[in-house]
């Protein structure tokens, strides 16, 4: 943390105790700190991807295309089929999240820097797509409300650690996928969700899962 004096920073690197290290611990975090860096990335540049997608399925050259090869979807069945997600919900906020770091790139900026201000604080951060959409859409409610600019309230807006150090894990789903491997997903008291899979493999592997589940209820009830 940086309220650390030197001399303890060192101390506490050589801590050593029977089946680990505070070291091992720290590296523990450290791990689950990249996931969660990684998955957020990941989610933005689904979003940028996403975006592309609905502006040629409304475009008149996307509508040319799936009239020649014979194809009638709407944009539900868009979603669906062709950009594998099961329901809408995701994908359109991933492109109004995408839309208002257009509009305001700051903050992106601002989030991200004040990521790196907790994690060097010892302190842990909830960065995620659906934390940074209601962090941001505070700041243009806070924008609007007192008439400064957007840009002035970004600056000034921080991000609250979350007290992961007391969150217990209330769920873990485990599944091994035939294609993605192992799929991993934990759940903490607090909401937060860490996983290094892709939202596509877990939507996938859950369904996997679910159909599974089906077979062998079918088979107890036969």
């Amino acid at each position: 943390m940086s309220n650390l004096l030197q001399i303890e920073t060192a101390f506490i690197a050589n801590i050593r105790f029977d089946g680990g290290s505070l070291n091992q611990l720290h590296n523990a975090q450290d791990a689950e700190r990249d996931s969660r860096k990684k998955l957020f990335d990941n989610s933005l540049k689904q979003a940028l991807h996403i975006k592309l997608a609905y502006a040629w399925f409304e475009s008149e050259e996307g509508k040319t295309q799936m009239e020649s090869a014979g194809i009638t979807w709407n944009k539900s069945e868009f979603v669906e089929k062709a950009l594998r997600y099961k329901a809408r919900t995701t994908p359109d906020l991933l492109v109004r999240i995408q839309n208002r770091i257009e509009e305001f790139p700051a903050m992106l900026t601002q989030y991200k820097r004040e990521q790196t201000r907790l994690a060097n604080a010892g302190e842990t951060a909830p960065r995620s797509i659906q934390h940074f959409d209601k962090w941001s859409r505070a700041i243009l409610d806070e924008a609007e409300a007192t008439g400064v600019d957007v840009e002035e309230v970004v600056e000034s807006t921080e991000v609250e650690a979350t007290e992961s150090a007391t969150s217990t894990q209330l769920a873990q789903f485990r599944f091994k996928h035939p294609m993605y491997g192992n799929i991993v997903v934990n759940m903490a008291e607090d909401g937060s969700i860490t996983t290094t899979n892709s939202e596509s493999e877990i939507l996938e592997s859950l369904e996997a899962f679910k159909h599974g589940v089906g077979q062998a209820l079918g088979f107890l009830v036969s």
